[in-house]
């Protein structure tokens, strides 16, 4: 049975045994409660369901009762959801972005004054995590809710080719992860215009 085909099995389980806290995604299945007892007559049921219908799991990839999940992008714990969120700092600059269900949502980036481009790397990454929790109505967040709302894009070069292109221009969608490449001449600006 492929991966869509297992997914597709899971949910008609859920809803033809009306499992209650019960949720699944691919090849995931969140089983949950609002307490401890809710959490275990419902892991009851559904264990019960899957074994009706010979489903088998693979025990070493299985947590049970678990007080912290990590589920499509984000932290749960009791009354608390956590999205996923990542910075980054160059050289030259930091960044930040927000996910959720692996698809990120909404980023900021900010260049580096003269002064701050001589801190060491441990400071420009700290920065990058301060800026992003402390300071975001300082620098507006961009959303991105979908393809190609927006680009990121970098020259990647000199390389070593035994051609006349001699930098490759990646564009990288930021909704989809999706990665586009081009083999350019130089790095002006009219290569991409």
């Amino acid at each position: 049975m492929n991966g869509i085909t297992c997914f597709q099995s899971t949910i008609d389980i859920i809803k033809q045994h009306n499992l209650h806290g019960t949720y699944a995604y691919v090849d995931n299945i969140v089983v949950a409660g609002k307490t401890k007892l809710e959490h275990n007559e419902n892991l009851v049921k559904f264990q019960e369901a899957a074994q009706f219908h010979n489903f088998t799991f693979n025990k070493n990839k299985s947590t049970i009762s678990t007080k912290s999940i990590d589920f499509l992008g984000y932290k749960i714990t009791h009354g608390s959801l956590k999205p996923d969120f990542e910075t980054d700092a160059s050289n030259t600059a930091i960044a930040a972005t927000l996910n959720q269900a692996s698809h990120p949502v909404a980023f900021f980036s900010r260049t580096f004054t003269p002064t701050e481009c001589k801190h060491s790397a441990v400071e420009k990454e700290a920065c990058a995590i301060v800026e992003s929790f402390y300071k975001p109505h300082q620098t507006p967040l961009i959303n991105v809710m979908q393809a190609f709302e927006c680009l990121r894009l970098d020259f990647k070069g000199p390389l070593p080719l035994n051609s006349r292109n001699h930098y490759m221009l990646t564009l990288v969608d930021e909704y989809s992860h999706f990665p586009f490449a081009f083999a350019c001449q130089n790095m002006t600006t009219g290569t991409i215009t």
